[in-house]
């Protein structure tokens, strides 16, 4: 290129005089002091001038093109994972340059029984976990892989996750993916559950005695549990501290609520 604009500026020189040596002759030839030869050969010298320099021209645009056509730009927003070439080397066409990990298209890969498939919703939310980080995010079942394995008969969800720090290929992550149709259920703390012989139960109060109230959690969500019982109804009062050293019909005194 730069080779090409200094030639395309000795043109312009050899233009310029051109030009005035035309002027020059032209005045002459009017007034009969320079012979028509000498005349056209000045004209005709000038017109040579000006094709050369948009021959010129056109090759500088020719070599901006290549030059445009040589820069590989990213395709979307991302961290480069693996540089397969350094600066200076020689490059062929569709030869690999670097390996980009896009920031906009992270996802979890979420192997899932295929009995769970008639509850998957393409552009529903799930809860992830990032095992390692104890990091807790918002994905979105984005796709489905239409193959199932041959022998274990689960399928792939793919779920979209938001970019975040320390985030690295190929990471372990857990996905709390829908098991039934959605459904209302009660919702408790934790510490109410307890967990005895396999069994799990929640006290509450009545007449001033302790409660066993059976129960079945089926989803947790933060510190709440969702359970199911047929005994549980909204503001029944539930014991969350000292459940463990309860036992049904004991007398009990409460000291404070929440």
């Amino acid at each position: 290129m730069e080779i090409a604009r200094k030639q395309l500026a000795t043109i312009d020189v050899q233009l310029q005089y051109a030009k005035k040596q035309l002027k020059r002759f032209e005045i002459l030839f009017k007034n009969s002091t320079s012979s028509e030869t000498e005349y056209d050969k000045a004209f005709f010298t000038e017109k040579q001038l000006e094709r050369e320099r948009e021959t010129q021209t056109a090759k500088i645009e020719k070599i901006q093109l290549k030059l445009d056509k040589s820069t590989v730009k990213s395709p979307f927003q991302g961290i480069v994972l693996e540089k397969n070439i350094t600066k200076g080397d020689w490059i062929t066409p569709n030869s690999k340059t670097c390996l980009i990990a896009g920031m906009d298209d992270i996802y979890v890969k979420v192997s899932a029984s295929e009995d769970l498939l008639p509850f998957i919703v393409i552009g529903e939310n799930i809860r992830v976990i990032i095992d390692s980080l104890k990091m807790e995010l918002t994905g979105k079942i984005s796709s489905i892989v239409p193959v199932a394995d041959l022998r274990s008969k689960t399928f792939v969800i793919k779920v979209t996750i938001p970019y975040f720090d320390k985030a690295i290929q190929n990471m372990s992550a857990t996905a709390y993916v829908p098991s039934s149709k959605k459904m209302k259920l009660p919702m408790v703390s934790r510490d109410a559950v307890i967990l005895f012989n396999g069994q799990s139960f929640v006290y509450s109060i009545a007449d001033g005695k302790a409660v066993i109230i059976p129960v079945n959690p089926v989803v947790y969500e933060k510190k709440y549990v969702g359970v199911e019982s047929p005994h549980l109804v909204k503001g029944m009062p539930i014991v969350i501290d000292g459940n463990d050293r309860l036992k049904p019909d004991q007398p009990v005194e409460i000291i404070g609520e929440k």
